[in-house]
């Protein structure tokens, strides 16, 4: 009897949570439903976080939403669920890449660079160049590393590989067709090798190219490049999903949800395909479009 009473009181309180759940989220709500392995990851990291109560509480927030969204989700067919979008080769380490676009974006006065803002974005703005420090991109704002992380050096820089943004686009004329170059928040878009060149703890050397070998590097005064080391992966982020092509507005909330699930469970299914955080090796450079990056071995 004891035991069938706390389950009743257990399933009181589950409904209780929803219904105040979906009174408080209405139609904006967006689910974040990471893979096992990611969820892992974030609570393993927990222990050093710098406010471990709001911590558990984003945590309990994810589980609710995590089961409101398998509820919506649940009719969704097994084609519409499938994993499948970047086939994974052979990783060929001698290979060199080639920046194909430099960004950032800037703390706005307007307190749009708070996720919080309705008119928060994860877009970066493309630039002829941007400089790496040990603390950052000179002029990039991100607001939870620099309020929660506390500017941590590991995440000074974000680099993408335009694999995922192509496989995105192959879909045709379904919403990730419209992905943009920097709608990711990536400092550094890098062509021409896959997501899983980049390794954590691997060393990767940017440099400007020598006009007619493009397999070189420039021999002059910036023989040295950028140097940056990978830290981690980038962790899929329910913040992408106020992109306007996942939060469209002519869709009904359920179907908003939908997407925003499928567009994360995408990003998520390998370490890379989100793209890679990196710290900056020594004193940083300049990185322009058209530089070359090959890793340090």
């Amino acid at each position: 009897v004891f035991l069938l009473v706390m389950v009743v009181r257990d399933a009181v309180i589950v409904v209780a949570v929803a219904a105040a759940g979906v009174a408080a989220f209405g139609t904006s709500l967006v689910p974040f439903k990471a893979p096992s392995r990611l969820i892992a990851r974030r609570a393993t990291s927990l222990g050093a976080s710098p406010d471990p109560i709001g911590s558990i509480l984003e945590g309990a927030s994810s589980l609710f939403r995590n089961a409101l969204s398998d509820l919506l989700s649940a009719g969704l067919s097994e084609s519409d669920k499938s994993d499948g979008l970047l086939c994974d080769g052979a990783v060929d380490q001698s290979a060199i890449g080639t920046v194909k676009r430099v960004a950032a974006r800037s703390e706005r006065k307007d307190g749009s660079s708070r996720p919080s803002s309705p008119h928060y974005t994860t877009q970066k703005d493309p630039l002829p160049e941007v400089v790496l420090t040990q603390s950052g991109v000179l002029g990039d704002y991100n607001h939870y590393r620099t309020v929660a992380l506390k500017s941590t050096p590991d995440r000074a820089v974000s680099i993408l590989t335009s694999d995922v943004l192509s496989s995105l686009r192959a879909g045709g004329a379904g919403p990730y067709a419209m992905v943009q170059d920097g709608d990711l928040g990536e400092n550094i878009l890098v062509d021409g090798v896959g997501y899983r060149f980049f390794e954590v703890g691997k060393r990767y050397q940017f440099q400007r190219a020598e006009v007619d070998g493009d397999s070189q590097f420039a021999n002059d005064g910036d023989k040295e490049g950028v140097v940056v080391q990978i830290t981690e992966p980038v962790v899929p982020c329910a913040n992408l999903c106020k992109l306007p092509y996942i939060n469209a507005k002519a869709l009904e909330p359920v179907d908003r949800i939908k997407r925003c699930q499928e567009f994360l469970d995408q990003l998520g299914r390998a370490d890379g395909i989100r793209g890679w955080y990196a710290k900056v090796i020594g004193s940083g450079g300049k990185i322009q479009p058209g530089y070359k990056v090959a890793a340090i071995v």
